[in-house]
């Protein structure tokens, strides 16, 4: 009898439901994956790449997946859906926030969406007056949609939901942020705003239809629980130079997608997030707020480290590659002095 309520439920879904794990091989494709696509983070990597491995190394016997720069999650939700255990550890409070709600996918997906529903409705009612708003957040978006913006965030901080709800709506209202806003808004590090975007969204439409589109992959992924063993992982947000959270010798096997030395600035990319949040008021907040515990692959981010770098170099852990180290810093340092370029910054 069980068996037939199943395949009752998976009729509500005519798609196979195991053709969603055909991947390729692209982060791009991640963004038409299950729960993957519900924030795109371009410093993510191929779910494709990391669901072959485990699947492999699970041959093997390794069944403890260890991801010190879990960004995003992929690594931890590929290993849930291959039923293995997983730990991640991310620096950035605000990926680790995204990561986290990633993988409550199986918290009761008509509570997730009865809760979201009720959000919107006291969002819709609000009658929000206010006009002066932070240079960044003026410059990204025409007065009415910062005012339904406004309208969500404020009804998220006066909504009492449990903890699941919360941090789902949270979710909801920043990963909506990119896709309202008219201006180049692209998930880089820089915002552009003397470029236009087509395809720009209403904020409570935009809301909503991320809704249904969570809903949906939630439901379709808890079936598939059922049927299939899903293990659950953990992530927390600690420096991986410093990790407190994984005991000795628990995992057998790390997958990562380390921060690479390409310039890119992590804590900037979510500059427009954490403003509209009011976590930060500019540019220069999130040394402290963010950039303080991650990788900086910037010149401009290490110069004012002064005599701190010489006992960074020096440390015994790098000892292999000293030599390679102070080569490519020298010439960085000399190279920074000839470039005096500015870059345009909306504080």
């Amino acid at each position: 009898m069980a068996y037939a309520v199943k395949n009752i439920e998976l009729d509500l879904f005519p798609e196979d439901i195991k053709n969603e794990q055909n991947y390729s091989a692209t982060f791009a494709d991640n963004m038409s994956l299950p729960i993957h696509k519900w924030y795109r983070y371009t410093a993510g990597f191929s779910a494709v790449w990391a669901n072959q491995l485990i699947r492999q190394e699970k041959e093997n016997g390794r069944t403890r997946i260890i991801d010190p720069f879990a960004g995003s999650g992929t690594v931890l939700l590929e290993s849930e859906f291959e039923g293995v255990e997983s730990i991640g550890i991310e620096a950035h409070p605000y990926i680790y926030r995204i990561a986290k709600t990633k993988l409550k996918w199986n918290y009761s997906a008509d509570k997730f969406k009865e809760g979201a529903l009720s959000l919107l409705g006291n969002a819709r009612a609000k009658n929000i007056t206010k006009k002066e708003y932070p240079k960044l957040i003026s410059s990204c978006y025409p007065l009415e949609t910062i005012q339904k913006l406004e309208a969500l965030k404020h009804a998220w901080l006066e909504t009492d939901h449990v903890e699941e709800i919360k941090d789902f709506n949270w979710f909801l209202i920043t990963s909506i942020l990119r896709s309202t806003s008219p201006v180049g808004t692209a998930q880089w590090q820089y915002i552009q705003p003397n470029k236009t975007k087509a395809n720009v969204l209403d904020p409570f439409i935009a809301f909503e239809t991320k809704v249904n589109v969570m809903y949906i992959d939630m439901k379709r992924l808890q079936i598939q629980s059922r049927i299939l063993h899903v293990a659950d992982s953990q992530i927390f947000n600690e420096d991986a130079r410093n990790i407190q959270s994984i005991p000795d010798g628990w995992g057998d096997l790390v997958i990562t997608s380390p921060p690479y030395a390409n310039n890119y600035d992590y804590a900037d990319a979510t500059r427009l997030e954490m403003t509209f949040w009011g976590d930060i008021t500019g540019w220069a907040d999130l040394q402290e707020n963010v950039r303080i515990n991650l990788i900086r692959a910037c010149t401009q981010h290490v110069s004012k480290l002064g005599s701190e770098i010489d006992a960074i170099l020096s440390n015994e852990k790098l000892s292999s590659i000293h030599s390679e180290l102070i080569k490519v810093y020298s010439t960085l340092k000399e190279e920074r002095l000839k470039h005096g370029g500015k870059k345009i910054i909306i504080l």
